[in-house]
Formats: structure tokens, sequence, C-alpha cells
């Protein structure tokens, strides 16, 4: 968590205190829908935010619908690398 406080106060945002606080920080700049991704045998949605904390290499999710099932930086998404 220091390092996400330390990006946020970098981006001149002041630093989260809950998960909520992060979506003001983060925008929507792309969905893919992938039929199947790397050895994930089912259809997933990849979601790219740009993030003001982390302008050099954005966000990325992986989500089946049901759960996270990955993150990392934009365009480099790790399943299994997500919460759980």
């Amino acid at each position: 968590m220091d390092t996400v406080n330390k990006s946020f106060r970098a981006a001149k945002l002041p630093p989260p205190d809950k998960p909520q606080d992060i979506l003001s920080a983060l925008q929507l700049t792309a969905i893919m829908i992938f039929t199947q991704l790397w050895k994930y045998p089912r259809p997933v949605v990849v979601l790219d935010f740009h993030a003001a904390f982390e302008v050099e290499h954005g966000l990325c999710v992986v989500t089946d619908g049901e759960r996270v099932l990955g993150t990392g930086y934009t365009g480099e998404p790790e399943i299994g690398k997500g919460p759980d």
C-alpha cells in the first residue's frame, strides 16, 4: 500500500483510504473479449485502464465475468496474479 500511496501523492491525488477511492484515478480505455487467453480455456474479458497513479504503464484486469483472474500493466496481464 505504501507504493500506491506514493504514486497517488506523485499524481497530486489524496492517498486512497478504501478500494472505492481508486476508481476516481482510473479511466477505461479498452475492452477486449477473447474466447480463450493463454492457457485459460474459457472466455475472458480484458479491461485496460489509464491510471493517474501509473501513467506510464496503465492498469489491466482480466475477468471471466465471475471473478478477477489476473491483473497487470496495460497489455501485460498475468492470469493468476490477481486477488482471489
